[in-house]
């Protein structure tokens, strides 16, 4: 009886003294931001493309966990999609109405399309091709930040 006692109470102090889940800081939240516009700007805009391994790269500039915030990202922008299937143990809350805050934004600035897809597709990718290198445009080397 005293072991189920001593154990219960072990418990009862890990849970009480275990660190709250933390807020997503700043570049995580700057990697799902920039993620999510690259991701719908290569999908819905002719004239980009993405470059093997440029979103890891973004990630290991910012510091950003790749592994666990790249799939994340990935799936909360298909589970925003109606008929889309996603895997649901990679979703992170956080994350997830990151993705839906920035989907909605990105959305209702691309009112009326197509008349407005080509400055849509202008402004989005070009912070995206400036900022991240996540993206290039096609028929255009990509930029080459930081090499000597």
């Amino acid at each position: 009886m005293k072991l189920h006692a001593l154990c219960a109470s072990a418990v009862a102090l890990m849970l009480v003294s275990a660190p709250a889940k933390a807020e997503m800081d700043n570049p995580t939240v700057k990697f799902v931001v920039r993620g999510t516009m690259a991701l719908v700007v290569a999908t819905m805009c002719d004239n980009y493309e993405q470059p093997d391994g440029s979103v890891q790269r973004y990630a290991d500039r910012l510091g950003v966990d790749f592994d666990t915030y790249a799939p994340a990202t990935f799936n909360a922008m298909r589970a925003q999609i109606n008929g889309l299937k996603y895997e649901r143990e990679a979703l992170i809350p956080e994350v997830t109405r990151v993705v839906a805050a920035t989907m909605d934004v990105m959305d209702k600035a691309s009112k009326p399309w197509p008349a407005k897809k080509k400055q849509w597709c202008s402004y989005y990718g070009g912070i995206i091709v400036d900022e991240t290198g996540m993206l290039t445009a096609k028929g255009s080397a990509p930029k080459a930040k930081g090499d000597l």
